[in-house]
């Protein structure tokens, strides 16, 4: 019935929550990987509405992956589907547009 999809997983949703404190756009970044689907978009736009700037390896031959949280009462189970997630490669992080990133950062998680 309600269902409401938001950028997601544990790290990025750290990242959504420090964020949301430091409150000054692009304050907080995240790096990984995510097919070439619908569910990315989602994600690139929940990120980017949040104010998390995102570096994503994009796997075209997989998608990108889910995590369902189905909740009944006060009960709640998550079902993951990693999906791309699996894919992410040391070679992304070594790109010259990806280094600066990582390099500046004061905190990695």
């Amino acid at each position: 019935k309600n269902v409401k999809y938001i950028a997601g997983g544990s790290t990025l949703n750290t990242m959504r929550v420090a964020q949301w404190m430091i409150r000054s756009q692009g304050a907080t970044s995240f790096i990984g990987c995510i097919g070439n689907d619908s569910c990315a978009k989602k994600l690139i736009s929940c990120a980017k509405k949040d104010g998390v700037d995102t570096y994503f390896q994009v796997e075209k031959d997989t998608s990108t992956g889910k995590c369902a949280c189905l909740i009944v009462d006060k009960e709640r189970s998550l079902v993951t589907d990693l999906q791309a997630a699996r894919k992410y490669r040391l070679e992304h992080l070594k790109q010259p547009k990806i280094i600066p990133v990582w390099s500046k950062a004061k905190i990695i998680y």
